[in-house]
């Protein structure tokens, strides 16, 4: 229903399935807005109206006195309502228009900070990159300047052995030309003496085909070329049958073994013996040999491994596998 009677009004108000409405004026203007208020009750402004128009303020005032008061203030209450309801509603909607505001603002706000945060993770991703290239640069160069270190170093490891062999050549041709022993007159168990060392010792095994004898010397072990033996000079030695002459040469580098034994030695004697059989191993271009010190106490095998740690000849160096000795020996490449 759309009236502005009171009574009809209350009427609606009172009785389910019915609902009061109205058209909504502007009273500043007396003109209608053409939106239709449901909830609300309509009101006359027939007075306000003529009024406007020219209607005299005594007719105006006297049919508004015809009213009565409470018709009076009935209307004039529901325009302060309808005034409060268009003013919060103006209210709502900025507010509305204001949220509306934030949100784009807000999603603007994380639109840029995903957009900072994706060229942050780029530019740490690039400067990650640019040191592992920087590292990769530099550690290349490391390499090449320790293997120029390692090479120099061969170098002049082998300068010093062959001055020294070339000592030793000079040495020997001061001796006078001395009894060859025939390598077919040398078997096991004899003694012969060895004229570099000046010792005799005992033949442990003899390489015919290669020339080549295993002996002793106390406690050590050594591969030694025929030409370097002659007749032992101890009496009452075990010698072989013949005894022609002998050509004195100096010992040659293709006897070093892939294998040191030093079981049995201090650790000082010992490594008198590892730094020139690192030397040769280094210079004839062994990949891996293997040094055989024992168990024992530890003593040996500590002494070994630390004096083989840091040393330029060696790359790397590990405890035997059980087949080649395990912590019995060491195998150096």
């Amino acid at each position: 229903a759309t009236t502005h009677l009171t009574d009809i009004v209350g009427f609606v108000h009172k009785r389910d399935g019915m609902v009061n409405a109205s058209m909504e004026f502007d009273r500043a203007t007396l003109t209608p807005l053409y939106r239709l208020k449901k909830g609300e009750p309509g009101q006359s402004h027939a007075l306000e109206i003529a009024r406007r128009y020219g209607l005299p303020d005594r007719v105006v005032e006297f049919a508004t006195g015809m009213l009565g008061r409470m018709e009076t203030e009935f209307h004039e209450l529901l325009a302060e309502l309808k005034d409060q309801r268009r003013r919060h509603e103006e209210a709502l909607a900025d507010a509305e228009r204001l949220r509306r505001d934030a949100e784009a603002q807000a999603r603007i706000a994380r639109e840029r900070l995903a957009e900072a945060e994706a060229k942050r993770r780029e530019a740490v991703e690039k400067a990650f990159q640019e040191a592992k290239e920087i590292v990769r640069g530099a550690r290349r160069e490391v390499n090449a300047i320790i293997e120029e270190a390692r090479r120099e170093k061969s170098r002049e490891a082998r300068k010093k052995i062959d001055e020294a062999e070339a000592m030793v050549e000079e040495k020997l041709q001061e001796f006078h030309p001395e009894e060859r022993l025939p390598l077919e007159a040398v078997n096991e168990g004899d003694t012969v003496h060895v004229k570099p060392l000046g010792h005799d010792v005992t033949v442990l095994a003899v390489d015919r085909k290669a020339g080549i004898l295993k002996v002793r010397a106390g406690t050590f072990e050594l591969m030694v070329e025929t030409a370097d033996v002659a007749p032992p000079r101890e009496k009452g030695a075990k010698k072989p049958k013949a005894k022609p002459a002998a050509r004195i040469a100096a010992p040659s580098r293709e006897s070093t073994p892939h294998e040191l034994n030093l079981i049995g030695l201090r650790v000082d004697e010992a490594l008198g013996r590892l730094e020139p059989f690192l030397n040769h191993a280094s210079l004839e271009g062994y990949g891996e040999v293997r040094i055989v010190h024992g168990k024992g106490t530890g003593a040996l095998m500590r002494g070994v491994r630390e004096y083989l740690d840091g040393h330029p000849l060696v790359r790397e160096f590990r405890p035997g596998e059980p087949f080649e000795g395990g912590e019995g020996a060491t195998v150096v490449t």
